[in-house]
């Protein structure tokens, strides 16, 4: 009889695997290679649960620049709204830092101009809310500044500018007063 190959067969089948050796796992920790956007903010003062609107550097100052245009405009027109709209803002953090060549229109030259951002109620801000808004900036701008300031703004629109460098970035971020302000 063949019983020796049955043996040998059915103990073929019975053989457990062998036990593998257990993966090494390593607790270092991992290390970062790059600066990332919490470092910049800490960098730069923004506390680092703001969401910018724009990366890098560039959003750094136009966060500083929408704090410092806000808090200007509130204490120098005591709260108005640059589209005469007629409403107040209690506090400057109620307003929105609105552009009058709207930012997707202006190129990097009137993107921070001064004479293009101004303190602005979030509703009078948004077009879906105040489709008309532009006309009373229009008229609040030649009311602060003088007739024809709108207009030479407009006659700004289509030229082209080149994009700062990170390091014209830099020099005009720390001339802001907001973010001065907040070195001290």
């Amino acid at each position: 009889m063949n019983t020796d190959a049955g043996d040998h067969n059915s103990l073929m089948l019975k053989r457990k695997p062998l036990p593998r050796k257990p993966r090494k796992i390593s607790r270092k920790p991992i290390k970062r290679s790059r600066f990332t956007e919490a470092d910049l903010k800490r960098q730069w003062n923004v506390p680092v649960i703001t969401q910018l609107r724009y990366k890098g550097l560039k959003g750094i100052m136009w966060y500083w620049t929408s704090v410092s245009v806000r808090q200007y405009d509130f204490l120098m027109y005591d709260g108005e709204c640059i589209d005469m709209c007629g409403k107040r803002a209690e506090n400057w953090w109620d307003f929105d830092c609105g552009h009058f060549i709207p930012a997707a229109n202006c190129g990097s030259g009137l993107f921070f101009d001064r004479m293009n951002v101004h303190g602005q109620l979030k509703a009078c801000n948004n077009p879906r809310f105040s489709p008309h808004s532009p006309i009373g900036y229009a008229l609040g701008l030649d009311k602060r500044y003088g007739a024809g300031t709108a207009e030479a703004l407009f006659k700004r629109k289509g030229k082209k500018t080149k994009e700062w460098s990170k390091e014209e970035y830099a020099r005009q971020i720390k001339k802001l007063p907001a973010y001065i302000t907040s070195l001290q």
